[in-house]
């Protein structure tokens, strides 16, 4: 399946990191924890990365977040960049 995300090269590396360790995570305070920030940093940041790339990545539900599709594809790409 070809993602219409766009190119990794073209995103902020710390944007990635941040949306690395939500997929990691599912929780704005986890990732925060493991970030050294306040989970409403993360939580900014992470909204303003998925609002410049027009897509959802995560579905918020009451127990947390979830991946789309989407998110799933750039999470592959970002891990394979970042090893």
């Amino acid at each position: 399946m070809q993602s219409t995300l766009a190119p990794m090269a073209g995103l902020d590396w710390d944007d990635v990191r941040i949306f690395l360790v939500l997929a990691e995570v599912l929780s704005y305070r986890e990732a925060g924890r493991i970030l050294e920030r306040t989970p409403g940093t993360v939580k900014l940041r992470f909204e303003a990365f998925e609002q410049a790339l027009g897509r959802a990545l995560f579905v918020r539900t009451h127990n947390g977040l979830l991946l789309t599709p989407e998110g799933a594809a750039l999470r592959q790409q970002a891990e394979i960049m970042y090893n």
